[in-house]
């Protein structure tokens, strides 16, 4: 059902200016009026039940972003929502032709209302964000995009918020710069909590030339002998999830291979948890049917020895996980699957993959040449103090730095692990 919080937001607005986006797709039939209306959505069944205006979404978005797509957030709220109750703000239109007909949505937004943040006490809609969440960009509409943004503060500030934080967003292209023009015709003062890049592919002529741009010849011949000594004691074979194939088998041979490495021995492995279990089941489910993902597996005498994962959509996609058998290190299974991942990326004719990594990631910094900007935003709505808060978080964030700088340091070891793509 629709939460009664949904009563505190004014539930129509129009919104007259001018769009400065491109001009729409001629397949775009279903061009939305600049009078939206905004509802609050808790109930996974009210939400399912806009899958297939929500596929259109996803399918006319300004930027793509998988986990928040409804076969990817579905599952999020159904197993991880439970602590931090997250809801779903939709934001709709009438079409120009037909508007007495169904609307259009137009913008999808989970949030989570917070009633302070950054030590201040001010109440805060941010964009959720669950731990297997890579991505905030919001999914609006490319021929309104400008227009939704401006709406979606309008309804921050009317349901009390007086901060907006925007956590992992595209930080260049065309939403960033939708995003800089409205912030600045609404003189919204602006905190960038969080700048930096990862590592992200972008498709090269073939394989062979986009390894030896980012693998001198020493490294790729390394490679080569290690694959062939591997090869020599058992049988090697790569393979990719197919139609026909079982997406619940090829869940749990992941989820299997995860827990027998030190994740499991820690118990952060997705298997330690039986919601992240269920996240992760219902996610390859989903987005198999969807057609959706590019899940692949190393197997070594017809068992896994590394497992991939990525989340796919129009024209690219986002490195999701990768699990591999640790005691076979020696012959690192885990770059050779990432070896084969390129191979079949241009094989399929995939442009781009967020490698969804750490800044500094080791391994796919230099696998992967290209970078992808990410940032963090704290935006104030104009509410009375917005301003101010947002404009006193840099000396905040000085503050604290200072303060950690000064504190003594311990001299207790560290445990040295492996660092994680996420």
């Amino acid at each position: 059902m629709t939460s009664a919080l949904s009563q505190e937001l004014p539930v129509t607005a129009k919104i007259t200016a001018p769009s400065k986006v491109a001009p729409p797709r001629q397949d775009e039939v279903d061009l939305p009026l600049f009078e939206f209306t905004a509802r609050i959505v808790t109930d996974v069944d009210e939400l399912a039940a806009l899958e297939l205006a929500w596929q259109r979404l996803a399918q006319t978005a300004i930027e793509p972003n998988s986990f928040y797509e409804s076969w990817c957030l579905l599952p999020a709220l159904q197993h991880l929502a439970a602590d931090e109750r997250p809801e779903v703000l939709v934001i709709e239109a009438p079409k120009r032709v037909f508007p007495a007909g169904p609307k259009v949505l137009c913008g999808l937004l989970p949030i989570i209302r917070r009633s302070s943040f950054y030590g201040l006490p001010m109440k805060c809609w941010e964009l959720w964000r669950h731990q297997h969440c890579f991505l905030g960009t919001p999914l609006v509409r490319r021929d309104c995009a400008r227009e939704v943004l401006d709406f979606f503060f309008q309804q921050a500030a009317a349901g009390g918020a007086k901060l907006v934080h925007l956590s992992q967003t595209a930080g260049d292209g065309p939403l960033h710069r939708l995003l800089v023009e409205s912030n600045a015709a609404a003189r919204r003062t602006v905190f960038v909590k969080d700048l930096q890049t990862r590592a992200e592919f972008r498709r090269a002529v073939d394989a062979e030339t986009f390894l030896k741009a980012g693998l001198s010849r020493k490294k790729r011949q390394g490679i080569q002998r290690t694959e062939r000594r591997l090869a020599e004691t058992g049988t090697l074979t790569t393979r990719w999830f197919a139609p026909g194939d079982d997406p619940l088998a090829w869940a749990d041979s992941f989820l299997q291979l995860e827990a027998a490495g030190w994740k499991g021995q820690q118990q952060t492995a997705l298997g330690s948890n039986v919601g992240d279990a269920g996240f992760f089941r219902e996610l390859i489910r989903r987005g198999a049917a969807s057609d959706k993902l590019l899940l692949g597996r190393l197997d070594f005498d017809g068992r896994p020895i590394a497992m991939i994962c990525n989340l796919m959509t129009d024209g690219g996609g986002y490195s999701f996980k990768i699990a591999h058998d640790e005691t076979l290190a020696e012959f690192s299974p885990g770059l050779l699957i990432e070896l084969a991942l390129i191979r079949e990326l241009h094989a399929r004719g995939i442009d781009w993959v967020d490698s969804c990594a750490a800044s500094d990631h080791p391994m796919i910094n230099h696998l992967w040449p290209d970078r992808a900007v990410r940032q963090s935003l704290v935006v104030s709505t104009g509410a009375r103090g917005g301003d101010f808060a947002a404009a006193v978080m840099p000396l905040l964030r000085w503050l604290k730095d200072r303060l950690t700088k000064r504190s003594p340091q311990t001299n207790t070891p560290k445990t040295i692990r492996p660092v994680e793509k996420e």
